[in-house]
């Protein structure tokens, strides 16, 4: 695959993981965002022959699935022990609220992969937007726990796509 495809399809995908926000279709939509974006950057990777960009990404998303899953499973238990509270259920919501926390963790993580990432590739590249995206991704992250942190990540994967959008090629860079 050449460069300008990657490009196409790492903006691609990072307008599907804002969309993911679309009630019943948006899982599916990240989901398919996430790949994409994960083959653009593998594309870059070899481009700019920077193995580091692809691997941090592979390992944010990686820790992306752990802290998505767990926090899942702790908001799915957390109704339950909810519900369970008034029949001796203390136990459990204290083992949710762990729960909860680990995939806190995991999510943080992921978002500093994400960032590494993407300094390397706004370094190698020269676009400025991958770096500004990677350090909103992390931020947002860190703020999920106040909520804001979502609508952060969201700008930050709109800024994502622009600077996969215009993102300049060498042979582009050598032109102008």
């Amino acid at each position: 695959m050449d460069v300008e495809t990657g490009k196409i399809i790492g903006g691609i995908g990072a307008i599907l993981c804002v969309l993911g926000l679309v009630p019943h279709a948006g899982t599916l939509l990240a989901i398919i965002g996430e790949i994409l974006i994960l083959i653009a950057l593998k594309v870059l990777s070899e481009y700019y022959n920077e193995p580091a960009i692809f691997s941090d990404a592979l390992m944010a998303t990686i820790l992306g699935i752990i802290g998505t899953a767990a926090s899942t499973v702790g908001v799915f238990s957390l109704g339950l022990s909810l519900s369970m509270l008034f029949h001796s259920g203390v136990p459990m919501v204290i083992s949710v609220i762990i729960v909860l926390i680990v995939a806190y963790i995991f999510i943080v993580l992921s978002a500093l992969f994400y960032k590494r990432s993407l300094e390397k590739l706004g370094e190698r590249s020269g676009e400025k937007l991958f770096r500004t995206a990677g350090l909103l991704m992390f931020i947002g992250a860190v703020l999920l726990v106040i909520l804001i942190g979502g609508i952060i990540i969201a700008v930050a994967m709109i800024l994502l796509a622009v600077a996969f959008f215009t993102l300049k090629t060498r042979r582009e860079q050598a032109v102008v």
